[in-house]
């Protein structure tokens, strides 16, 4: 390949994961508080939040033992798992939301049904930060370039 064919490749690979890592960054803030009961967002985001660190620790050693050890089958298994990981999310979170659905009282879910439907999570943030923090304290606003992501 000709060194600027290269270049290209790389330039289009970088792009997206761009992509990838902004819709990422955007569909996990959501479900973390979207499925989050009102009355226990803080536990909810708290061990969201240890799922960086906790791959941060045992990323060197996966990797080193999958892809260093195992050579190519290491890098087939580490594509697998991705590939699982990645189709079931859809699966886990539709199950999540059911579920979340059935648990609630009448009297929570929403007049226009959203809640009770499948596949549908509650997106903006006027319908998701007020109803998830109490009156007594003070609310949280995300910032703008949060706000301009999610609505």
């Amino acid at each position: 390949m000709a060194p600027w064919g290269a270049g290209v490749v790389l330039v289009v690979g970088a792009v997206l994961q761009l992509i990838g890592e902004m819709l990422q960054s955007a569909g996990s803030w959501q479900i973390s508080f979207d499925l989050a009961p009102a009355h226990q967002v803080g536990q909810y985001q708290g061990f969201f939040g240890t799922g960086v660190p906790l791959a941060r620790t045992l990323g060197p050693l996966l990797l080193t033992s999958l892809l260093v050890t195992w050579e190519v089958p290491g890098w087939l298994l580490l594509g697998a798992l991705f590939l699982v990981t990645a189709l079931g999310m859809g699966a886990v979170v539709r199950w999540a939301e059911q579920d979340r659905a059935r648990r609630r009282p009448v009297g929570e879910r929403g007049g226009d049904g959203t809640a009770d439907r499948p596949g549908v999570l509650r997106t903006s943030p006027s319908t998701l930060l007020p109803s998830r923090v109490p009156p007594s304290s003070s609310r949280f606003q995300p910032p703008p370039a949060c706000r301009l992501v999610i609505v």
